[in-house]
Parts: structure tokens; sequence; C-alpha cells
């Protein structure tokens, strides 16, 4: 199971990082909850969970993958550093 961290920038996308102990992936997608939700769902690598940074759109985007069934954190990076 893949566990992975998403970093959220303002519009165009977000930088999502794949992570097991290293970045295996990183996309650019809309900062939008049906998008990541598209993405998480379309992998070939099982999600065991997500990690949100803290940040303006990180509530919304929590909301909304909680409600598609996934496991989510919101992390404050500099304090999981």
């Amino acid at each position: 199971m893949g566990q992975f961290s998403v970093k959220t920038y303002n519009p165009p996308g977000s930088l999502l990082s794949a992570t097991q102990q290293k970045v295996v992936r990183e996309v650019k997608i809309a900062s939008e909850p049906e998008a990541l939700v598209r993405y998480f769902g379309g992998l070939e690598i099982p999600v065991s969970r997500i990690g949100l940074e803290a940040g303006p759109l990180s509530q919304w985007l929590y909301a909304g993958l909680v409600a598609a069934g996934f496991d989510i954190m919101l992390l404050e990076i500099l304090a999981a550093r």
C-alpha cells in the first residue's frame, strides 16, 4: 500500500509526491477534490493514506477525499520535518 503526500499550490494545480522514503511520481493537477479523487483512484499503486499540507484549501480537499473513502492526514509541513 502506498502512502502519499500532497502539496497544494494555487491554481493551475497541485504537486503530488508519492512517497515510500522517496518521490516516485510528481504530477500537476487541479486543486479540487474531484480531480484528486480521480487521480488517486486511477493509480496502479493501492493508496493506504494521503497526507495533505495544511493551507487555505486543505479543509475543502480533506472533506472531499474523506467523502470518497480515503484515509487523510493534515500535516503542518514545518512540524513534520
